[in-house]
């Protein structure tokens, strides 16, 4: 007897190519995948950014703080000298306080209170002195600053700032 036709067998290793379903299960893993790993993989790239940034700011830091200030002579030394008495002692005749009270004897300042001046250029110091005699600086509590440089001639300021350039 003769049997009806079979269709013939499927077999999987002759069959070319994907199927709809295979084909987006393939994409839905994917994706999954994707939303899994690819946030993880931006954190690590941004904490491994952020941590060579830590790392650079270190190396600066530890270089900066290993850098001394060079000894400068004083340009003008009979100014440095007037500079030095004012600095010091202050001017009695016009009561102006010694910078010495406020920035210490070695102009290193008292952080967070009184800045400090030791090596500064002068060029600098004689334009923020001036700059507080004119009103145009005006960033210290009680007037301080501008009630001192006030009462300071150019010379004055001029031989101050020498000598705060000077100190180490």
């Amino acid at each position: 007897m003769l049997h009806p036709a079979r269709p013939p067998a499927r077999n999987r290793s002759a069959q070319r190519g994907f199927t709809l379903v295979e084909l987006l299960m393939v994409l839905v893993i994917i994706g999954l995948l994707a939303s899994v790993l690819v946030p993880r993989f931006l954190h690590t790239r941004e904490k491994a950014f952020l941590a060579a940034m830590r790392s650079d700011l270190r190396n600066l830091a530890a270089y900066f703080e290993a850098q001394r200030p060079k000894p400068r002579a004083a340009r003008d030394p009979e100014l440095a000298r007037l500079g030095q008495m004012i600095y010091r002692g202050g001017v009695p005749a016009k009561s102006v306080a010694a910078c010495t009270a406020c920035h210490g004897p070695n102009g290193s300042g008292i952080p967070a209170q009184f800045p400090r001046l030791a090596g500064q250029f002068a060029e600098y110091t004689a334009a923020q002195l001036r700059a507080f005699r004119a009103g145009e600086r005006a960033n210290d509590p009680n007037r301080m600053m501008r009630t001192v440089a006030e009462k300071l001639t150019d010379r004055e300021i001029a031989a101050v700032a020498e000598y705060i350039a000077g100190l180490r």
